[in-house]
């Protein structure tokens, strides 16, 4: 590692480089360094001291320049080889700080995608639950449909079968009007004027456009109802006859269809109607009496009590 020139007393140093490891080489740069500064330090001590000092020669001045100068130009080696690895130290930890920097930014890009992820997982998630409910929403939806679509084919045939039976239930109608009106001239003649009039209230009322078939169907029925009703009760009404003379206000008893009887105010006068001959028979005056005792009956002036009247009997058509 050093030596001395024979030749002219001069001592050179050689720095020989090994093929050591960067660690042993870095070591070793260290430990030349600090020998060479401690030597640096102590020599210069010592040449103060010689050359303010007669005991050596100019020679050995000389020697000791040559020492000094060549232990600075070691120290210049030395320092100048440790300036690298320090650089390469620098740039180590630049290098590690940098890849820590890109470790965390990747980090942040690691947990962005994972939060993002877990995002989409949680929509994908509760679209799933949506897109199955809304499948049970369409099929029951697909149910109801059916069963409209079903229901309108029904009304649709009920509205046809309404037009056609519309179609026949009019003139069906109108026959039972007239019907009704060749009863009651046919009839035994109680009421006739109310009778007559309700008559002609359904004749008109068939060519009202304001009045429903239903409706027409009904009051024609009530009609029918009301008529029926005549055959099952006993009555007592005033009225006035029209026969022979002059028109006068009686007494009417109609004993359902099967006798019509009247008894003037005074009861001086009676008679019941034969539909036979279609004419008032006249009464005696014992059966005056029992018409008077069914006028109070009817009433509801005396209990009910057994009738003494004539009844025309009934007639077989052959």
């Amino acid at each position: 590692m050093a030596g001395y020139s024979d030749g002219r007393h001069r001592i050179s140093f050689r720095f020989a480089r090994s093929a050591l490891s960067k660690s042993a080489k870095d070591a070793c740069v260290t430990d030349l360094t600090i020998l060479c500064k401690t030597a640096i330090k102590n020599l210069a001590v010592f040449y103060v001291i010689l050359y303010h000092s007669s005991v050596f020669s100019s020679c050995a001045i000389k020697t000791m320049n040559h020492f000094l100068r060549s232990m600075f130009g070691l120290g210049a080696i030395v320092f100048s080889a440790q300036a690298p690895a320090q650089r390469a130290v620098d740039l180590a930890l630049q290098e590690q700080l940098s890849a820590q920097q890109q470790g965390a930014q990747v980090q942040k890009r690691i947990d962005k995608l994972d939060d993002q992820n877990q995002a989409m997982l949680d929509e994908y998630r509760s679209g799933a639950v949506r897109l199955e409910d809304l499948s049970a929403y369409v099929t029951q939806m697909a149910r109801l449909v059916d069963d409209q679509k079903a229901e309108m084919h029904r009304k649709e045939t009920q509205m046809r079968d309404i037009v056609e039976m519309q179609q026949q239930i009019v003139p069906f109608l109108q026959r039972m009007i007239d019907v009704l009106d060749e009863f009651v001239s046919l009839d035994t003649p109680f009421l006739l004027d109310e009778r007559l009039q309700r008559l002609q209230q359904l004749k008109q009322m068939m060519h009202r456009s304001d009045v429903s078939v239903t409706e027409k169907y009904r009051r024609i029925m009530e009609a029918y109802r009301v008529e029926a009703e005549y055959g099952h009760n006993l009555e007592s009404y005033q009225g006035t006859l029209n026969g022979e003379g002059e028109p006068r206000s009686v007494e009417f008893l109609r004993l359902g269809r099967v006798g019509l009887y009247y008894l003037t105010l005074k009861g001086d006068e009676g008679g019941f109607w034969l539909p036979s001959e279609q004419k008032w028979i006249a009464l005696d005056a014992a059966q005056r009496d029992s018409l008077e005792k069914a006028i109070r009956v009817a009433k509801k002036q005396t209990p009910p009590d057994l009738l003494m009247l004539p009844v025309v009997a009934p007639e077989v058509k052959p």
